[in-house]
């Protein structure tokens, strides 16, 4: 029953069709169990030595949840968005849970705002502004108004055994 998730994995650093094939193929090699943990990075050097517009790093990770949830859903993908464009592009082995997870990380408020809008689950990076209850209710509140207050979603902690 243990699952296997990424904390957090950086969408922008890929192509979307190359890390849902990662994902996808752990998912399958695991039985079910991977957990997508995505972020936008923080570290701007990193950006630069991929060639990756650090100043685009949140509109990159939105269009990559999108893309990504896209080629987990079924096996053909097409996506159309500003840095990732392709059509009926076919991807094997296929994810055995029907809804891959994907949690989002951070605690900024655009962190939160994905989490709400994309997100199935929160990865907090520390509390957020208010502190962790004031931020729940905020993800509960946006995730209302984004027509998703009726989807399971889970809040992640790390924990350290010493």
């Amino acid at each position: 029953r243990v699952r296997l998730l990424s904390h957090v994995y950086v969408l922008p650093y890929r192509h979307p069709l190359a890390a849902a094939k990662q994902w996808m193929t752990l998912d399958a090699l695991s039985g079910g169990r991977a957990i997508l943990g995505v972020g936008t990075g923080y570290l701007e050097a990193e950006f630069e030595a991929l060639g990756v517009d650090y100043h685009r790093r949140g509109a990159l990770l939105d269009e990559s949840i999108d893309a990504v949830r896209a080629a987990f859903a079924g096996e053909f993908s097409s996506h159309e968005g500003r840095a990732w464009a392709y059509d009926e592009v076919g991807q094997l082995p296929r994810p055995v849970q029907p809804r891959v997870p994907i949690w989002v990380g951070g605690s900024s408020p655009a962190a939160l705002r994905r989490a709400a809008e994309r997100g199935d689950g929160w990865l907090p990076q520390g509390p957020p502004e208010g502190g962790m209850s004031a931020g729940i209710a905020r993800l509960q509140e946006m995730r209302h108004r984004a027509g998703r207050a009726g989807e399971p979603f889970t809040v992640g902690a790390l924990s350290c055994l010493q």
